[in-house]
């Protein structure tokens, strides 16, 4: 009677009649072992988070995770994205960008980086030890993620600053621009003087220049090329995505997933970095051979078992 869809959060339906019937043992249909479901959408009330106009999009969000005697499983926490257009505009060129703020322990420390062959994005220490009443000490972690269902067509960040080129978006354009590895100004992202891990060379990824081979990928370790020490400035990231086209009324499903290693047996910090992308790998193999379905208008099965990781 106000507007909204039929089906919003999915349940099991056992008898086929598409109602929610609690009392006849009908319950949530969640993934894993814990989760959290949540809605949003940016059409209803003014928009505080950036200047563009309302998409006219609804968001269905869980987030849920495992509790698993495999350490991988364990130590990951799993978000599963349903878009919808309820707007009446064919979208296209549309690109989805997850927005992460790492704050590894103690933060004045980290970097971030990618890799864009295993298509994960991450914030490492950059020494052996995180230090203060906040830091994680020796041998500090490293946090991962990925998208499972869809490519990483790129990995761009910004700096925490009012700098035209390289800060904040304000902007429209900037926002996706972003989504695009392009700075404010225009310029492409580039490869600028990779010099290879805890070194000083290594250049911010902006250059007018152009002497630098441009990029979709941030501090590629494919590359040879990370964050140098003197850049940990308090930055923003951004992991993105091609969706294309989305018609109205359409919808589309995005998973991801975040992953916690640390590796114990390494002085370099990096180390976690290594043992986090096995990983996702492995998580990458335990999500495919799931069959979720997208969080759809209702489920009439049962979900099949979990399966072991490999």
């Amino acid at each position: 009677q106000n507007g909204e869809a039929k089906f919003l959060a999915p349940f099991k339906d056992h008898n086929f009649n598409g109602v929610y019937e609690p009392q006849l043992g009908e319950t949530p249909d969640i993934r894993g072992d814990q989760a959290v479901f949540f809605m949003a959408n940016d059409d209803r009330g003014p928009k505080t988070e950036s200047p563009g106009n309302n998409l006219g999009f609804e968001m269905h969000g869980m987030l849920y995770a495992y509790d698993s005697v495999n350490v991988a499983l364990h130590n990951s926490v799993f978000l599963t994205l349903n878009i919808h257009n309820r707007s009446s505009k064919n979208y296209t060129d549309l690109k989805f960008g997850l927005w992460n703020d790492f704050d590894l322990g103690n933060p004045y420390d980290d970097a971030i980086g990618c890799d864009s062959l295993v298509e994960v994005f991450y914030t490492y220490n950059t020494d052996s030890q995180d230090e203060g009443p906040i830091g994680y000490g020796f041998n500090p972690p490293a946090v991962l993620g990925a998208f499972l269902n869809h490519s990483l067509d790129g990995f761009m960040y910004y700096k925490n600053s009012s700098s035209s080129t390289e800060g904040n978006p304000q902007v429209s354009i900037d926002y996706y621009g972003y989504l695009k590895s392009l700075w404010r100004d225009g310029t492409v992202l580039s490869t600028e003087t990779p010099s290879g891990l805890f070194n000083y060379l290594n250049g911010d990824g902006f250059d007018p220049s152009g002497s630098s081979s441009t990029t979709k990928y941030a501090f590629n370790d494919q590359a040879n090329w990370y964050q140098s020490p003197t850049l940990l400035a308090s930055t923003r990231n951004v992991g993105y995505t091609t969706i294309g086209t989305l018609a109205s009324q359409e919808s589309i499903c995005l998973d991801m997933v975040f992953a916690y290693a640390r590796d114990s047996n390494q002085t370099d910090a990096y180390g976690s970095v290594t043992l986090g992308k096995s990983y996702v790998q492995s998580l990458k193999t335990f999500y495919s051979v799931q069959n979720f379905d997208c969080m759809g208008a209702f489920l009439s099965l049962e979900e099949n078992a979990i399966k072991n990781l490999s």
